[in-house]
């Protein structure tokens, strides 16, 4: 039997190692053995800016004649995700940093496949940008319930083509973001009429860029 040389490394080379990868790769890791399980565990607490847009496409859409693997984009891959993963990685990530986290930025752009994630209220306390871009189908309860008197640093919100939001939703939520300097809801607007775009720059008095098209 072969010796596992893993152990007889510290836990610092490995985590230095996942901080170079995507969060994409970093699930791969995780899936290699405990030793970088644990390190990517610690390796992404530290992180100011999660990408989870990484697995935007990155399931099984094709085979080529050949037999070639292919993602959603028609890129050529050595490795997908099944189609019923991409909220399971999303959700492990952000059980790893629940407790203890340093993000201020948080991408879900394009996760369109995504209906329940655990994106809590202790998340988003310490963020200055979120993006939801045509994340469709994600229940955004969260943002919409947050305790009165909440006061939180955002500074952007990407609600572009989230449909499943009401103008009254939306509005809502804005009383939380004071500092709230930019806000897309593009693909929204169907929902959204002169009342509550009123509240909206009533709430945020710092709004610089408001997004309405489409």
């Amino acid at each position: 039997e072969k010796e596992n040389m893993w152990k007889t490394l510290s836990e610092d080379p490995l985590i230095l190692i996942c901080a170079y990868c995507d969060l994409n790769d970093v699930m791969s890791l995780r899936c290699t053995s405990s030793f970088f399980r644990n390190a990517a565990r610690k390796e992404l607490k530290f992180r100011s800016v999660l990408h989870f847009s990484a697995f935007a496409g990155r399931y099984l859409s094709k085979k080529s004649p050949n037999g070639t693997k292919r993602d959603y984009d028609d890129n050529m891959v050595s490795q997908v995700w099944r189609k019923d993963t991409q909220e399971e990685c999303v959700n492990a990530i952000l059980d790893d940093i629940s407790k203890e986290h340093r993000c201020q930025h948080m991408d879900f752009s394009n996760l369109s496949r995504i209906r329940q994630s655990k994106l809590s209220q202790n998340l988003v306390r310490s963020l200055f940008v979120l993006d939801l871009s045509n994340c469709k189908l994600m229940d955004l309860q969260v943002l919409v319930s947050l305790p009165t008197g909440s006061n939180f640093p955002l500074r952007e919100l990407y609600l572009t083509g989230c449909r499943q939001l009401q103008g009254s939703h939306i509005s809502s939520m804005t009383r939380f973001f004071p500092k709230l300097r930019v806000l897309h809801l593009s693909g929204c607007s169907q929902t959204i009429d002169d009342s509550t775009i009123t509240r909206i720059c009533n709430q945020s008095k710092e709004l610089e860029s408001l997004h309405l098209m489409g």
